[in-house]
């Protein structure tokens, strides 16, 4: 009996365990099958959610790759399934590809081109990383995802239409893509990452998009045929090197939102020319602006001096001029020394910002007893209008000084001021004449009443010297009155 049990009851776990196989094989996942003749590479998607893994990896004899997904699944090519695959020329993606891995087709470089069906949403990082002769890929309005490096080294790729619904550019996505001329970038971008369209020397950008807030560490370096006239007005960040050696960068302005030019933003802008910087900017970093060869003014919206490293402007034209909002501007300006160091005494206030004086009339040649020479011994500014310097020289061994000139109203308002660097052989050959022209020319242009301050000081900004002179227009020759002011 004992055995028929034993029997009996190894018959019925046999038959369980059959029954427990057969019903895992109906419930297993179906993977894609694969199928390799010759060069030519088959793969049939058998389910919802397959995904294609590295079968094919460093397979450089596959020539040719077709998908077949009758059932209309959805799939997808999974990290390195054709990375290194070089001799592959074509492949056939069908419908219901949702997703391209990380590396998918890196190092492909015997890959023309491609087109990636409706539906898929994303690329990975590097997935078609150095497919050097990829020259065309079309992109489905319904990618919304572009991986870090995604097409860099994509040397012949010369057009990508960008999908709409693209919001970021990620980092090194495009990098050394040399010859993609695009002329646009989707309006939904609101960032572009570090070195997106480094030494893309083809990109023809004229615009950004106007909802662009972020640019990212060298995203543009190189990229030698960028024509921007603007920057978008949101932008609150621009990385180092973000524009540099754009020799057609052809901007006016930095939007109101920057606070900080970082390092070599700008550097090598040949196409620069007069350039306007915000009222919120409060740095200006190394090499800025240096090797831009063809800047000429800069207007500066601040009253306060931002930060400044004196190699911003390396290499600017030494003829280039500095613009600032007021006279208080100007003070401020003119009394800090990483702004004098690089730009001396070429900096102006803004026309038309405050009471400027018209140039200088010709006034002809002045009567030795119209006015005195310098009384080297008198260190006071007399009622003859002599000017003396002497005092200086005889207690200061400088070979340099600031000359300031400035002129007050009745109010204590300063309403002209001039500052020069000089030397010691030149402050001692000025004569009252030199000053009294300007003097003069003032107060014709409507200023009754005041006072002359001159103010010598050394380079480091120590006064040397004060003179003062109240004046009014009754001392002035008739024919210096007879000057209007102009409009």
């Amino acid at each position: 009996m004992n055995k028929f049990l034993n029997v009996f009851a190894n018959f019925t776990y046999k038959i369980a365990m059959f029954l427990l196989l057969i019903s895992a094989i109906g419930t297993a996942k179906a993977t894609p099958t694969y199928n390799l003749v010759g060069t030519t590479a088959t793969i049939t998607i058998n389910a919802d959610a397959d995904e294609i893994d590295d079968t094919y990896r460093d397979n450089p004899t596959i020539e040719k790759v077709i998908i077949i997904n009758l059932g209309g699944y959805n799939y997808s090519i999974g990290y390195c399934a054709f990375q290194y695959c070089s001799g592959l020329t074509s492949i056939t993606l069908p419908v219901g590809l949702t997703s391209i891995a990380n590396s998918a087709f890196s190092f492909d470089t015997g890959l023309v081109s491609i087109t990636l069906p409706v539906g898929l949403t994303s690329i990975g990082s590097g997935a078609f990383l150095r497919c050097s002769v990829l020259t065309s890929i079309i992109l489905p309005a319904s990618l919304t995802s572009i991986g870090n490096n995604a097409f860099q080294d994509c040397i012949g790729l010369t057009s990508i239409t960008l999908p709409v619904g693209l919001t970021s550019i990620e980092e090194g996505a495009f990098q050394n893509c040399s010859s993609l001329a695009l002329t646009s970038l989707p309006t939904r971008i609101t960032n572009i990452g570090v070195h997106a369209f480094q030494n893309c020397s083809s990109l023809a950008l004229t615009s950004l998009p106007s909802g662009l807030t972020d640019i990212g560490w060298g995203a543009f370096i190189d990229c030698s045929e960028l024509a921007l006239t603007s920057l978008p007005s949101v932008i609150k960040n621009i990385g180092g090197s973000a524009f540099q050696g754009c020799y057609n960068l052809k901007l006016t302005s930095i939007p109101s939102g920057l606070t900080s030019i970082p390092i070599s933003a700008f550097a090598g802008c040949y196409g620069l020319i007069n350039i306007t910087l915000p009222s919120g900017l409060t740095s200006i970093g190394d090499y800025a602006f240096s090797n831009s060869h063809n800047l000429q003014e800069i207007t500066i919206l601040r009253s306060y001096p931002p930060t400044l490293v004196t190699s911003a402007f390396l290499d600017v034209p030494d003829t280039c001029k500095l613009y600032v909002p007021n006279l208080a501007a100007l003070d401020n300006y003119k009394n800090d020394a990483n702004w004098v160091a690089v730009f001396g005494d070429r900096i102006f206030v803004i026309s038309g910002e405050t009471t400027m004086p018209p140039t200088p009339p010709d006034v002809g040649n002045w009567e030795e007893d119209d006015i005195d020479d310098i009384d080297k011994n008198n260190p006071t500014l007399e009622d003859g209008y002599t000017l003396s310097f002497k005092n200086i020289f005889d207690r200061d061994k400088n070979t340099k000084f600031r000359v300031i000139y400035e002129i007050k109203n009745t109010k204590g308002r300063t309403i002209y001021k001039r500052e020069t660097i000089t030397s010691k052989s030149e402050l001692e050959a000025t004569t009252g004449e030199d000053y009294l022209e300007q003097e003069f020319h003032l107060r014709a242009s409507g200023n009754g009443q005041g006072t002359i301050i001159l103010t010598i000081k050394d380079m480091k900004g120590k006064i040397l010297s004060t003179q003062s002179k109240t004046f009014e227009v009754k001392d002035i020759p008739p024919r210096i009155i007879s000057v209007k002011k102009k409009k």
